[in-house]
């Protein structure tokens, strides 16, 4: 009996150890097949500033830490905003102010008749964090879990730019789940951009 006892005390170390250290990497693989859904966010206003794009109250960045992407926002000398990317060349829409402080920023509008959507999902698995420490506020995440930013622009053409954003959200015991705006270096960012030319 005491033998039975001492085994399961063993392989029950074992299944915690291998969980605390093997559910993010699991949880990466199974949101490739599938993220929950949990809202859709308002698409306006919209803004670019210093390779960010912000849309409402939320900054999106265009510079990628988890894989290299080229992409490149520009708005032209007829107040025309393009999305570059891949030698392919998307238009968003115009600008309808430009900031005097610094260049290369600008707010714009999306042409009338285009779709925009920007969706949010979250993975269908957590993973515990019992090492991770804040000396800053001593509040630490106990869990945390993936958030993703898909962002669906579709002209009347049907041209369709389509992109990608993951961030990392943590639980605390006192507030819940944070603002899903926490980054990994290497892991979290603009991961995918999609680019489709109006059919023929």
């Amino acid at each position: 009996m005491r033998a039975i006892i001492i085994k399961s005390v063993v392989v029950l170390i074992a299944v915690a150890i291998a969980w605390v250290f093997g559910a993010r990497p699991l949880s990466l693989i199974v949101d490739r097949f599938y993220t929950a859904p949990l809202s859709s966010l308002p698409v306006s206003p919209l803004a670019y500033s210093l390779d960010t794009l912000w849309i409402g109250d939320l900054s999106l960045s265009l510079s990628p830490d988890a894989r290299p992407i080229e992409v490149h926002v520009d708005c032209d000398s007829a107040n025309r905003v393009f999305l570059s990317s891949g030698g392919r060349r998307f238009t968003l829409g115009s600008c309808t102010r430009r900031m005097p402080v610094r260049t290369g920023e600008f707010q714009f509008v999306p042409d009338p008749g285009d779709d925009v959507s920007l969706v949010v999902s979250r993975s269908v698995i957590s993973w515990p964090t019992p090492f991770e420490l804040n000396f800053m506020t001593g509040a630490a995440a106990s869990w945390k879990r993936n958030l993703y930013y898909r962002l669906r622009w579709k002209k009347p053409s049907g041209a369709e730019l389509t992109m990608l954003w993951r961030f990392e959200q943590g639980f605390y015991h006192n507030d819940g789940w944070a603002a899903g705006t926490m980054t990994r270096a290497g892991s979290t960012g603009l991961l995918q951009l999609t680019l489709l030319p109006a059919p023929p």
